[in-house]
């Protein structure tokens, strides 16, 4: 998207009057009146309406209709000179002529580490240990240094840089690229981006440390979205290397990041970003996100662990432990801490059995999946919500327990439930599998003829859409009833005992 910029050309001469071409006269000032005030590094020119009005006048210089008026008070009676671009500042409505570059923001910035928009706001001044805070992540440090509207943003190139941020515009947009800044420029385009503004993937040009970082970890979002991962991640590295220096928690996040972008193959790889990530939050007081590299941790060893290894998943359990002792309760943040017990169920799951004291760990695991369902909402999630309850309806049918049958008749009921959210249309696959894990638990309970029954629904839904390892699995399940059936030696299926 190109920015239409709403510029011109002023000239301030040595005995402080400023000369403005005869159209952008017309076009800013028709009335030839105008208030000049000075405001930090820029002169603010503001229109005058009406003869009346009073403000300075601009006078007709040469024949081209080109005027001029003397603003030296407004200057300080300094002498500036030479030739500038100005800018229209719709939201004040005036005329805005940056004198200098804008004064260097104090660093570290508190960037990327909060939610879009704020993940990209500025803060124009304060004290060392304020913005030390700000930048390891305290939320209440933040909130005192950036602003929340437009309302609240500083008058000088910083606030008019937060302002578009905040309320993004066109001519917004314009004004900042106008200014040729150096570092608002780039932060400008990548605000730009983030908002949708622009198609233009943001390049961090001559920008550093964390400011280079932020405009990095916005292009890499980008090249996510269109498909291009290794050019994604080779961003995330660029950004991450920049930060570490002067923003280890900013590099904590983006660590964080890198790792989740990662394939499962890679899950080794992952882990080593995030045990990086976890030594760069040493100092973070950003809320939850040592818990979430715990949690994140837990995830890379169980799925290192997926072939049933004892000592990765023995590490995803002490991880997630970890994650729910970092702060994470259910009055906290109940979606991570449904997320953590239901992973806690899985590893504890698929821990093998060396001996009777394992089997306790069965135990465990339904006591995680019922912590989870308490805080999952089936209205407003319902996948994750059938997710864990599945788990837990297969984790009750093999509970060790002295009442096994009630244990599969609420097995049943918890399928049936998981039956009405997966539906053949929405989930055919996933439909299929509670439908034959249903039928598993009724065998077991000896209910044969509804079990066959689920099995044929399960058998179909595989079959059509070519799951050809479950549909095998279902014929081995139909099978096993049949031959029990022929063990019992019943006439038919509707007379063979339940």
């Amino acid at each position: 998207m190109t920015v239409e910029q709403a510029t011109c050309p002023i000239e301030l001469t040595a005995d402080g009057h400023l000369r403005l071409l005869a159209g952008d006269a017309a076009r800013w000032f028709p009335d030839d009146a105008l208030v000049a005030r000075r405001d930090h590094h820029d002169i603010v020119l503001v229109p005058v309406r009406g003869g009346a009005g009073g403000g300075l006048i601009l006078k007709q210089r040469n024949s081209a209709g080109d005027r001029a008026v003397l603003i030296a008070e407004a200057l300080g009676f300094q002498p500036v000179e030479g030739r500038f671009q100005a800018t229209w500042d719709d939201r004040t409505g005036s005329l805005r002529v940056p004198l200098v570059p804008m004064r260097a923001c104090p660093r570290p910035q508190p960037v990327g580490l909060f939610p879009f928009p704020r993940s990209h706001l500025l803060v124009a001044a304060a004290s060392a240990d304020e913005l030390a805070a700000a930048a390891a992540g305290d939320d209440l440090a933040a909130r005192r240094l950036l602003p929340e509207t437009v309302d609240g943003v500083s008058s000088d190139r910083v606030g008019q840089y937060n302002a578009f941020v905040l309320a993004p515009s066109p001519s917004a947009l314009s004004t900042l690229l106008a200014s040729g800044d150096p570092t608002l420029g780039p932060l400008a385009r990548a605000a730009a981006f983030a908002h949708g503004l622009s198609d233009d993937l943001p390049t961090p040009d001559s920008l550093d440390g964390e400011l280079r970082s932020l405009v990095l970890m916005t292009a890499a979002a980008g090249l996510f979205e269109r498909g291009d991962d290794r050019a994604a991640r080779t961003a995330l590295a660029e950004a991450i290397a920049a930060a570490e220096a002067p923003a280890p928690v900013f590099a904590a996040v983006l660590k964080v990041q890198l790792a989740d972008s990662l394939p499962p193959e890679a899950a080794s790889l992952s882990l080593d970003h995030l045990r990086h990530a976890h030594d760069l939050a040493a100092s973070a007081r950003l809320p939850f996100l040592t818990a979430d590299i715990w949690m994140r941790r837990g995830m890379a060893h169980q799925i290192l662990g997926g072939g049933g290894a004892r000592d990765q998943l023995l590490e995803a359990v002490a991880c997630y432990q970890q994650a729910l002792a970092a702060g994470v309760t259910p009055e906290s943040d109940p979606v991570r801490y449904g997320q953590l017990q239901n992973n806690l169920g899985l590893a504890y799951l698929c821990m093998p059995t060396r001996d009777a004291s394992d089997q306790l760990r069965t135990g465990i695991a339904v006591q995680s999946f019922r912590r989870a369902l308490e805080v999952t909402e089936k209205s407003t999630d319902p996948q994750q919500w059938a997710s864990v309850t599945m788990n837990l309806a297969s984790a009750l049918q093999y509970l060790p327990s002295t009442h096994p049958a009630d244990n599969l008749a609420e097995a049943v009921d918890r399928y049936e439930e998981v039956l009405a959210v997966r539906t053949t249309e929405g989930d055919p696959i996933g439909r299929g599998r509670a439908l034959m894990n249903q039928a598993n638990a009724l065998a077991h309970l000896a209910i044969f003829v509804p079990a066959l029954e689920k099995l044929d629904e399960a058998a179909e839904l595989f079959a059509r859409h070519g799951a050809e390892e479950e549909k095998a699995t279902v014929t081995q399940l139909i099978d096993g009833i049949h031959a029990r059936l022929d063990e019992l030696g019943t006439a038919t299926p509707a007379q063979r005992p339940r």
